[in-house]
């Protein structure tokens, strides 16, 4: 059973069409179809069917469709181990990981990691989404995904206790709120609702206000909130390490009442991985000089 074959089968199981894929396989519709039905040959079942327009996954491919991404994962990690092995571990590491880990403590991390290694290049992707470690989006993720997965590595790095801060320039201008009923009078910063979000509890803190109150700012950027905090333009869900790492001194607000979830923060990979020294490193390192 050819690689080629089993990845051709999950871009189409992924598009639900052939004809979607040919310019992303620069391949013709009959070639594509081919290997599709060479594989279901192969495999003596049926793998799509056709409802309409769309080509989807009979209920022999659904059940195919994990297995055919562990065994292209398995091939293509041997092959990237065997290349670490032939360079010495040399080489790029691509991390993904959240906006704010990757604008609070990532680079000072960062600067002690290359340091240890200048045998490794780093490419670090931040957004406020899961990176897809199985499609090699990224080669480790750092991030409060805690998922049990029996195909993922995960190792908790860091701890964060998320709380209610504001500026000291913000305090000056409009009071310290004193009871949670006052805290509905303040500018409030929130991250955007309807959208993917870096840990489930993120708007915590909305919990504290009335049901019909209006946050002053909506933003889809963990690292943004703490910005419009440190800026002074309203009060917002910031983590012990995030105004650790403030440029202006963040004050704690009604810490007796306002007290936010407890994050585990993960370093995660495929366990096919295991055995690259690029990743071994990164994790030596995150585990020693772990961030709190």
């Amino acid at each position: 059973m050819k690689n080629k074959k089993l990845k051709t089968f999950c871009i189409v199981a992924k598009h639900e069409s052939y004809r979607k894929v040919e310019p992303i396989l620069n391949e013709s519709f009959n070639s594509i179809r081919s290997r599709i039905v060479a594989l279901e040959k192969e495999l003596g079942g049926k793998l799509f069917e056709t409802q309409g327009r769309k080509l989807l996954l009979t209920s022999f491919g659904r059940s195919f469709l994990p297995h055919a991404k562990k065994i292209i994962d398995t091939i293509e990690s041997e092959i990237l181990t065997f290349q670490e092995d032939i360079q010495g571990g040399k080489g790029v590491l691509t991390i993904g990981t959240t906006q704010a880990i990757g604008g609070v403590w990532m680079t000072d991390f960062l600067n002690i990691f290359l340091e240890e290694h200048p045998e490794i290049s780093v490419v670090i992707k931040a957004a406020d989404f899961p990176f897809n470690l199985l499609t090699r989006e990224v080669d480790v993720s750092i991030d409060a995904v805690d998922v049990e997965n029996k195909d993922m590595v995960k190792i908790e790095i860091s701890d964060y206790t998320m709380s209610l801060y504001a500026s000291q320039s913000y305090i000056d201008k409009h009071g310290f709120p004193k009871t949670k009923e006052e805290l509905a009078d303040h500018s409030i910063i929130a991250f955007s609702e309807g959208l993917s979000k870096p840990y489930e509890l993120i708007n915590w803190h909305l919990s504290l206000l009335p049901q019909d109150y209006e946050p002053r700012v909506s933003i889809n950027s963990g690292l943004a909130i703490r910005t419009f905090v440190e800026l002074g333009k309203g009060i917002g869900s910031v983590s012990q390490i995030g105004a650790k790492y403030a440029k202006e001194k963040l004050v704690k607000i009604l810490p007796q009442i306002a007290k936010g979830p407890s994050l585990k923060i993960f370093l995660r990979y495929p366990k096919s991985r295991e055995a690259s020294k690029k990743i071994k490193a990164l994790q030596d390192s995150l585990v020693k000089n772990r961030i709190n």
